[in-house]
């Protein structure tokens, strides 16, 4: 009698396509949550917190690779031109 097959995977020549859907939110929630850290900036000043915060969110940008126009785009349909600078990215 024959041995049933011992490797785990059933499926060592198939190509099953396991990749879920993705919905690119992250790049959304990154550059909205810079602009609430940069809002609460200019409501409160530069405390400790909002800058650690400010710097965490522009390393999170830069990880994504989100350019500074886009986040200046997102600025202006806010309407919040008071805010785009050359700081930020």
């Amino acid at each position: 009698m024959s041995k049933p097959s011992q490797s785990k995977y059933k499926h060592i020549f198939q190509n099953p396509n396991i990749k879920r859907k993705k919905s690119n939110a992250k790049y959304k929630k990154a550059i909205e949550n810079f602009i609430k850290i940069a809002k609460r900036i200019k409501k409160e000043g530069e405390t400790k917190l909002l800058v650690n915060e400010k710097e965490r969110a522009i390393g999170r940008i830069n990880l994504l690779g989100i350019s500074a126009e886009q986040i200046t785009n997102a600025l202006e349909r806010k309407g919040l031109k008071d805010l785009i600078a050359k700081s930020y990215v």
